[in-house]
């Protein structure tokens, strides 16, 4: 992650990644994350996560992309 403020962070949530379920923080700079961790700096935005289960990547089927 740069040393720039990231564009969103997501705070608090139960994230899922290959190594399990851990309470963490997303940043996220334009439309990649640059990092998942117990803690990132503050972000342009930030969205509360609490008691949320984040699946970072993931894209719901039923988003309908191609219409």
């Amino acid at each position: 992650m740069s040393d720039a403020m990231p564009d969103l962070v997501i705070r608090g949530g139960s994230v899922v990644t290959p190594q399990g379920i851990a309470d963490a923080d997303i940043a996220i700079e334009g439309d990649f994350i640059v990092a998942i961790a117990s803690e990132v700096p503050g972000g342009k935005r930030e969205i509360d996560a609490t008691g949320l289960t984040i699946l970072p990547g993931l894209i719901d089927i039923h988003l309908h992309f191609n219409e």
